[in-house]
Order: structure tokens, then sequence, then C-alpha cells
């Protein structure tokens, strides 16, 4: 990611995992699915999102893709992209990993799994310091 508060995995740890393209959109499109149908977060995504759910989807498989193989596919900000969210609030963020271990618990093996929820603990970290700084 541009930013790199996170490291790719590298050859060696994505064979260990066995984490691939395919392994990836599963987990967001089944996670996205959930935030869909989640009171808490259905409502915000669906005013930020609106009827752009399929480019969502593939922008956020770009996101994980870059973070998992280096691959540099996503173009964007997602610090920034959040900031714009005047709603949001550590609640939203709390349920958003909630939803995400879930997810991931179902869709991957331990390893991946792991890897996975360590990714996403410190985007939710970095992007809730964010948004809790901005608003003070």
């Amino acid at each position: 990611m541009a930013d790199g508060f996170i490291q790719p995995l590298s050859s060696d740890e994505q064979a260990e995992v066995r984490v691939n393209e395919e392994s990836v959109k599963q987990v967001v499109h089944q996670f996205y699915g959930k935030v869909r149908q989640d009171k808490l977060l259905g409502p915000v995504f669906d005013r930020f999102i609106g009827d752009e759910w399929d480019n969502h989807l593939a922008r956020m498989c770009d996101f994980w893709s870059a973070i998992l193989f280096h691959t540099a596919r996503y173009k964007g900000n997602p610090m920034q992209a959040h900031l714009q969210i005047e709603e949001i609030s550590p609640r939203h963020f709390d349920r958003w990993i909630e939803l995400f271990v879930e997810t991931v618990g179902e869709q991957c093996e331990a390893t991946l799994g792991e890897r996975f929820v360590q990714l996403a603990l410190r985007m939710r970290e970095n992007l809730q310091h964010a948004v809790v700084q901005a608003r003070r």
C-alpha cells in the first residue's frame, strides 16, 4: 500500500499460508455480504457506496491483493476515504473487525486467517486513530 503501514507477504509467506487471489475474493465478498446486512454498518456503507457495490468489491479485492501480494493494484487512500465519513466512530470499527474476524474464521485455514486478522487489526487501529484525531 502506498502509505506503507502494512508489509506485504513475502513469496515464502504466501506459499506457507496458501493464499491466492481466489481466497482474497472469497473473503472480501463474504465479508461485505455481511456488512450490507448489518444494522450498524449496512446503512453507512449503502449511503457512501450506493449502487457501486461491484466497483467497491473489486477495489477491496485490489486493496487486499496489494497488501498480501504487493501487486500495487490498489490505487486509493483508505485514510482519506474514512475521514470523509462524518458518522463513523470507534463502534463502527469494532463492528467491522467483529464481522471480518467471523468471516475469516469461516473462510480461511488458521494460518491464513491469523494473517488476515493481524492485518485487519492494524488497519482498524490506524484508521480509527486517524478518525478520532481528526475529530478533535
